[in-house]
């Protein structure tokens, strides 16, 4: 992966950053200082919300997580494929090719650079048609019956697993990395990545977070408990120096720029009519620079306002 320039940019829905205590996150038994996370409003049923928790011990500020809280009532949600396209895309030509509000990795992938690490699907198309054994986590969208959440997070374990599956029209799944009741399921031995990851809230609401920096997956765990995000499950969707996410602004008038703030090390590509895409990435864990915001990522979950 190469490296990038960072762009100085604007958040968007008055993201506001809350500095956590600077104990050193790697130290052993550090814990982020509780604190408030506050949430702008991009438009209705898009939320973000960017803060800064403890250091790393690795010469960075602290960790920089970007957060996006997303109603499925008011948006629909988007596997993007190579398998589908023909070839991966960067994020932001993801963004344009699907018309994509926002977006995350979908999963980690094959040495092949299109096959996921585990089950993909979108309606007919299978990307990659086997389950994980060691996949604990599935993120489902598209009901094909009435009366189910427009999207949501199973586990293996879920009630009726696995033929809920076939009731989705999107699977994709990846690791279990905190359960329905907030037990951190990640190893204390796996490497220090930036992180990645897509969770359902009590609410029913789906987040797309992102950690700038490596971090432990115990420092990654315990700033979502001390965020109060009400998470149900928390699965990982990416590490290292491809984890990226990214938000577009469509226009000059759009309302957010109202409400903008500094924002925080995101890469900014203007668009022609006056928008801007936004795109945050992780960090190359040996060499610490932060992955290129122009990479080819083969797979992606993106989102769209719902028609109407």
């Amino acid at each position: 992966m190469g490296t990038t320039r960072v762009f100085a940019a604007f958040l968007f829905g008055a993201a506001l950053l809350f500095p956590f205590s600077p104990a050193a996150a790697g130290e052993k038994g550090a814990q982020p200082a509780p604190e408030r996370l506050r949430f702008g409003l991009v438009e209705p049923g898009l939320e973000l919300a960017q803060t800064t928790a403890a250091p790393t011990g690795r010469g960075t500020p602290g960790l920089l997580f970007t957060i996006l809280r997303i109603d499925p009532k008011l948006h629909e949600f988007v596997l993007c494929m190579a398998s589908e396209e023909g070839r991966p895309l960067s994020l932001p030509d993801w963004s344009l090719a699907r018309n994509l509000r926002a977006g995350i990795n979908a999963s980690m992938y094959l040495p092949d650079g299109t096959t996921s690490t585990g089950c993909m699907r979108n309606g007919a198309s299978i990307n990659n048609g086997r389950c994980g054994e060691r996949l604990g986590a599935f993120f489902v969208a598209g009901p094909t019956k009435p009366g189910l959440p427009n999207a949501r997070i199973l586990e293996r374990n879920s009630p009726g697993m696995p033929a809920l599956l076939g009731d989705y029209a999107v699977v994709v799944q990846n690791f279990r990395f905190m359960d329905s009741r907030g037990n951190l399921l990640w190893r204390s031995d796996t490497p220090v990545y930036s992180m990645a990851a897509v969770a359902e809230d009590e609410a029913g609401r789906i987040l797309f977070i992102h950690c700038r920096e490596p971090v432990p997956g115990e420092t990654f765990a315990a700033a979502l408990r001390e965020f109060s995000l009400s998470l149900r499950t928390v699965m990982y969707v990416e590490g290292g120096a491809q984890a990226g996410l990214f938000l577009r602004l469509d226009g000059p008038d759009e309302p957010a720029r109202g409400e903008a703030a500094q924002a925080q090390d995101s890469a900014c590509f203007p668009l022609p009519d006056g928008g801007e895409i936004h795109i945050w990435k992780g960090m190359q864990s040996i060499i610490n620079t932060l992955g290129n915001p122009q990479a080819p990522l083969p797979n992606v979950i993106g989102i769209r306002r719902r028609a109407g």
